[in-house]
């Protein structure tokens, strides 16, 4: 399956007109849709967010955003708004989850956590503190190495 089948599908499920998901309605239940379908695209196909913006004809920035919005609204979803985007992020998936994962299975890469947690609840925050606990690592390597390239720079003017 393929980016474009992909926002036809959840316009169907969705029920919003295709020509409305790839419009400038700022309608909820548009909005709604167009997220899940830069969700999906993103993290069921593994498309760039850079080529998943230009499928729905959005900034890159736009789709980071809304993967952003449904990881949140399946994690622990706050509102009503929340919840109607949890489920209708779990409806479309379970509908074309079939398609989704024949597509990434010659991957190297698992399949995204978020869609795992569909099944299982507790994955998506042990996903998040492994995630943050490895950028903390990199943060502190990379610091490490401007320290250590800072000592080796020493110039002769700073020693005097």
């Amino acid at each position: 399956m393929r980016g474009r089948e992909v926002i036809r599908r959840v316009a169907a499920i969705a029920g919003v007109p295709v020509a409305e998901l790839l419009g400038r309605s700022r309608r909820r239940e548009v909005v709604r849709a167009r997220q899940v379908a830069m969700w999906l695209i993103a993290t069921g196909l593994g498309y760039t967010a850079s080529l998943t913006g230009r499928l729905l004809q959005r900034d890159h920035s736009t789709v980071l955003h809304a993967i952003r919005c449904v990881r949140q609204a399946l994690a622990c979803p706050q509102d009503a708004h929340q919840r109607q985007l949890a489920a209708l992020a779990l409806k479309c998936h379970h509908r074309l989850e079939g398609m989704l994962v024949e597509d990434r299975a010659g991957w190297p890469e698992p399949v995204e956590a978020v869609i795992i947690a569909r099944l299982n609840r507790a994955a998506l925050p042990q996903h998040l503190a492994a995630q943050r606990a490895a950028n903390r690592r990199r943060w502190q390597q990379a610091t490490e190495r401007l320290r250590a390239r800072e000592r080796r720079s020493i110039r002769w003017e700073d020693v005097r």
